[in-house]
């Protein structure tokens, strides 16, 4: 039979023959295996041929060909995939394209709604579905790393949870979950696999972390109990084998965490511990050596060990400039304390680098004055143990300690000083400040222990306007000290605002008084003591200040002259013939101590300087408690060179203390020798 393309004869011989095959062994008919005929469907030879399918109504005349000769030519064929393939790309790359150009949110929309042509595709969908995984992996992946628990968390919950959306939106689309699904089940095993991992190295995370931790806490406690570093170094260190056969740490994991602790203790500094720590010598494991020796973490140790070096002379540099400046600051609070803080010069001490540096004398004035009021609050703390008590006596024991050293204070004067001020800015209104109410009342307290305290310190328009308005109560013209405060106010305004009267009064003041110091050396009814006054510019300029003060309250001139001589009298005394003012602090027997050291000076010069008694007095050195050897006719030092020429009521009490144990030794003596 001649052969046609696309048709395949049927070889009826091969058929009848079996081709070969193996029909096994024949059985004899029997009851058990005779079977009853049946019919079966026989076909005609003509449909056993192969035949193509015939082509829809309406289709393409062209495809149709095509296709019905497919079986007959396959380059047919090729060329109908080739066509198919071409318009699934184009598809694929519409999609691609429009998808590039969102984000996740317009991604999903445009799914949702059918914006993008390709999408009508079964590859489009496709794609979309791919999409969709790969923008929910991203999520999940963040929401992984962040709000999932690694340790006791479901992954297969975890991704139903967040997925549902999804499902619930495109569940219909089978092609697309089709896609969709099978990205999502591939990254839900990539997830379950981290997540076995994640808890794995959890566990060993919390066992090393545990390990870390009592170690840790361990070498402080062992450290503040007086364990010697090495020790502490080598308790750890002993640990190592059990911690890697009961806990699987690995060795090389604890070197690791030792050489955290070895920084750890550096940090705060324990140094002795953390060299301890690098320079321990193991003897078991499988890298023997030191840290430093260790091929991992060698570098990282030699490295820390240096840097500590480094540290130890740092704190080292740092300790000396330390003491330097607590030495220098601690016998300043000493010098405070005597009375001799006022003579300190400029002194040298050691920086953090280890270079010298100075230290001025008022920076040094300024710090022992903080340190003051520091040790006054603590000395209260002590001996007061009612709290609402405490500030009172703690500001007695600055004034002590600030009236006593010569010291200004850093909070009062600055508020002294600036009280006039806030009364002029508030002159229109009348109204007092209440920090210009307590500076007044501040200046009332110095004032009862030490005028001259405030005189050293206080500004001339301060002390100006207090004194005024101290005046102006003492005189009862104010009422209250509010009341004071604004007379001195009205009294203490520019001078150029004067009218013409109140001039001519204060020039007829000036020209009494200084008449009456300069015409008389014995004084006549200006005689304040015993001696006439070897300061008398300052006699004369003092009394005519407050001259001027009562005149301004509204006296007549000689009544003002009057009440100025009896305040100069009652706030100064006459000593080796100076008028100093008058301190709550001076020794009753203040005049006969001067004047016995002013004899032991010019015994103890006899040979060099030769001065008699009467031609020197004294001056005031620091205001408060500090005084000078002057001569009396031109109030220069005596002898600049000799540091004698200076002494202080501490001095004074000395000399007081070895009069009194002369006389003792004299009357034990007496005593004996009968």
């Amino acid at each position: 039979m001649a052969r046609l393309p696309g048709l395949r004869p049927i070889d009826e011989e091969r058929r009848r023959s079996g081709g070969g095959q193996n029909r096994g062994r024949v059985r004899t008919p029997s009851a058990d295996n005779i079977r009853v005929q049946g019919l079966s469907p026989s076909a005609s030879p003509v449909d056993t041929y192969a035949r193509p399918e015939q082509a829809p109504i309406g289709s393409n005349g062209w495809e149709s060909l095509a296709k019905s000769l497919a079986s007959i030519q396959p380059s047919i064929n090729n060329f109908l995939n080739v066509q198919g393939q071409e318009r699934q790309d184009d598809d694929v790359t519409a999609v691609r394209q429009a998808f590039l150009q969102k984000s996740p949110d317009e991604v999903r929309k445009a799914i949702k709604e059918g914006a993008v042509p390709g999408l009508t595709s079964l590859a489009g969908r496709e794609l979309a579905g791919e999409r969709l995984a790969y923008d929910r992996s991203l999520q999940l992946m963040s929401a992984y790393q962040t709000d999932f628990d690694r340790q006791t968390g479901d992954v297969d919950a975890f991704v139903r949870d967040r997925i549902k959306d999804d499902l619930a939106e495109f569940g219909d689309d089978k092609v697309l979950m089709g896609a969709y699904s099978k990205q999502i089940a591939a990254f839900t095993e990539k997830l379950r696999n981290q997540s076995v991992d994640d808890r794995a190295q959890f566990v060993q995370d919390t066992r090393q972390g545990d390990v870390f931790e009592r170690w840790s806490a361990k070498s402080t406690f062992n450290r503040a109990e007086g364990m010697a570093p090495v020790d502490v170094a080598a308790g750890m260190f002993g640990e190592f084998t059990k911690n890697q056969e009961l806990l699987r740490i690995p060795f090389q994991k604890q070197q690791e965490m030792m050489l955290q602790l070895a920084d750890q203790a550096a940090t705060r500094g324990d140094y002795d511990l953390a060299k301890s720590i690098l320079q321990h010598q193991r003897s078991d494991g499988p890298y023997k050596g030191s840290l430093m020796t260790d091929a991992k973490v060698g570098d990282t140790a030699t490295k820390l060990f240096a840097r500590i070096d480094a540290d130890q002379m740092k704190d080292r540099m740092a300790a000396d400039a330390a003491a330097d400046e607590e030495n220098l600051y601690s016998e300043g609070v000493k010098a405070a304390e005597a009375g001799a803080i006022l003579g300190i010069g400029d002194a040298q001490v050691r920086d953090k680098n280890g270079e010298l540096k100075t230290v001025s004398a008022d920076s040094q004035k300024k710090e022992v004055a903080n340190r003051l009021i520091t040790k006054a609050s603590e000395e209260a703390a002590y001996r007061e143990k009612d709290p609402e008590k405490r500030p009172l006596l703690a500001r007695r024991l600055e004034k002590e300690k600030f009236v006593g050293s010569g010291l200004e204070h850093p909070v009062w004067f600055k508020a002294m000083n600036g009280a006039p001020g806030q009364i002029s800015l508030n002159a229109a209104t009348g109204e007092i400040p209440p920090s210009a109410k307590d500076a007044y009342d501040t200046y009332q307290d110095l004032y009862k222990d030490s005028p001259q305290y405030l005189a050293k310190f206080l500004n001339k328009d301060a002390l100006e306007f207090f004194e005024a308005a101290r005046l102006a109560e003492e005189a009862g013209n104010a009422g209250t000290p509010e009341g004071a405060l604004r007379i001195a106010h009205a009294v203490t305004q520019d001078p150029n605002q004067m009218d013409e009267g109140l001039k001519l009064k204060y020039e007829s003041i000036d020209s009494a008084v200084n008449s009456a110091v300069s015409s008389s050396t014995t004084w006549g009814e200006w005689v304040f003591g015993k001696q006439t006054a070897g300061n008398q510019n300052y006699v004369r300029s003092e009394v005519i200040r407050l001259a001027k003060q009562y005149a301004l309250l509204g006296k007549d001139n000689d009544e003002a002259i009057e009440q100025a001589k009896e305040t100069f009298q009652k706030n100064h005394i006459n000593v080796a013939g100076s008028y100093i003012k008058n301190d709550k602090r001076l020794p009753g027997d203040f005049e006969p101590l001067v004047n016995q050291y002013l004899s032991e000076f010019v015994e103890k010069h006899k040979g060099d300087l030769n001065y008699d008694i009467d031609d020197l007095t004294i001056g005031q050195s620091n205001g408060t408690g500090g005084y000078y050897i002057v001569r009396k006719s031109d109030r220069m030092p005596a002898a600049p060179e000799s540091n004698d020429i200076y002494f202080s009521l501490n001095t004074l009490n000395d000399l007081r203390k070895r009069n009194r144990d002369q006389k003792i030794d004299e009357v034990t003596t007496k005593q004996n020798a009968r």
